[in-house]
């Protein structure tokens, strides 16, 4: 059981990530792809991985990143999931490869990967724990290229998929607060004033002390709620997001088609991948990027809106638009479709 103690204040600083984290998905799809007994919607996604890591000779940046973050241990180095929110990949490269030593030996110790007090020898390992800056860059490149043949190619599912949890969630705050959007985490995740209860495979305190809590939609954290280890970082709370159980079955290569465009409208489909893309947008964004008076966006999007395509939440003067559960099925739909 994880325990997350929490003040009034921490609700109060309680927020959700603004983009999918890139370094968190990276470990966490990776132990997808070592853990055999990881649930089936992943399949098509693990056998299109493991083909695409062997043409491109990949198979010792895998090795490299599974000694690191072992998909049967408990625990694995925080410097590989540097805290905070960085959507982007570089600043999430950036930030491991600016780990200080001492805090590269530390977690190697706790991995025991390295050993209190030894001498560095010739190892890989060893020069990371010294902080080595050619092992440091090897370490980033190798988060890099999986990043470029596991993720990459499914940005668009992802995101989509993390708008959609994260405008649930932010529907959730605004109808009953934070006690609502901690509820709304799903029966893993209680709120027992002033505890946060989390199901997790060993037992674990977390004081946030009045630094709020940063939460995390991931797609591939399908087992349990997962932070980090050392209490000393900016609290994090990575959770699950269900995926529709076709989403993975193959990379989104295919570009926007006519089939959409033909069943709602240019305007209509625009809309529907700019939201998918970007995430929840306001109907002023919205207008920008489909190139149409905000009069014709709030036209169109109560169509979608009533159609259950997507959903709006009002804020003062702002309407913010994300997918829909029928959005999400109708893109994925269209990206499956033979060309």
């Amino acid at each position: 059981m994880l325990r997350i103690y929490a003040t009034g204040q921490d609700l109060a600083r309680t927020r959700i990530a603004s983009a999918p984290d890139p370094m968190w998905e990276i470990v966490l799809s990776l132990h997808e792809l070592l853990r055999p007994t990881a649930k089936i919607v992943f399949d098509g996604w693990r056998r299109a991985t493991v083909a695409a890591i062997a043409r491109r000779g990949a198979t010792g940046a895998v090795r490299m990143l599974a000694s690191l973050a072992p998909a049967r241990s408990r625990y694995f180095p925080d410097f590989l999931t540097p805290s905070g929110s960085l959507p982007s990949l570089q600043d999430g490269l950036k930030a491991v490869r600016a780990t200080p030593p001492a805090q590269l030996r530390a977690q190697l110790v706790r991995l025991d990967l390295v050993r209190p007090g030894s001498r560095p020898s010739s190892s890989w390992i060893d020069s990371l724990a010294c902080g080595d800056p050619e092992a440091v860059d090897r370490l980033g490149e190798a988060l890099r290229v999986f990043y470029d043949i596991a993720l990459a190619p499914y940005q668009s599912e992802i995101s989509t998929h993390f708008h959609a949890d994260r405008a649930q969630r932010t529907r959730a705050l605004a109808g009953g607060g934070v006690e609502a959007l901690l509820a709304s985490l799903g029966p893993s995740v209680r709120w027992r004033p002033p505890v946060l209860e989390v199901d997790y495979p060993c037992d674990h305190q977390l004081h946030l002390n009045g630094r709020g809590l940063l939460l995390v939609p991931s797609l591939f954290c399908h087992r349990f709620p997962i932070t980090f280890a050392d209490q000393d970082l900016p609290p994090v709370l990575v959770y699950p997001v269900t995926p529709d159980p076709h989403w993975l079955a193959a990379p989104s290569t295919a570009e926007p088609g006519r089939a959409l465009a033909a069943l709602l409208g240019d305007t209509k489909a625009a809309i529907l991948e700019h939201i998918a893309t970007c995430g929840e947008r306001t109907t002023t964004e919205l207008a920008r990027r489909v190139h149409a008076s905000p009069a014709t966006v709030s036209y169109h999007t109560r169509i979608l809106r009533e159609a259950g395509i997507i959903v709006t939440l009002r804020t003062g003067n702002l309407a913010l638009h994300s997918l829909a559960p029928l959005g999400i099925a109708l893109l994925h739909d269209r990206k499956m479709s033979p060309r």
